[in-house]
């Protein structure tokens, strides 16, 4: 009984790891959308897209991982 209460802890943990990243993410494509809109230097941006592409390489390891549990 033990390790299913564990195992539901674990794959709580997780939905709420992959939750969170989510919301980074599109918080951070929200940024580049504005930064585009206000001109600001392409570099800067793509640096940006770089960070949200990261996150959501996370979030998709948190979901795989998830789902092998």
């Amino acid at each position: 009984m033990e390790e299913k209460v564990e195992r539901r802890m674990c794959m709580d943990a997780l939905e709420n790891v992959s939750l969170r990243l989510g919301q980074l993410n599109n918080m951070i494509k929200s940024l580049c959308i504005g930064m585009q809109q206000e001109n600001i230097e392409q570099q800067v941006v793509d640096c940006m897209e770089c960070i949200a592409y990261c996150v959501n390489d996370i979030r998709a390891m948190a979901l795989d991982e998830l789902q092998q549990i």
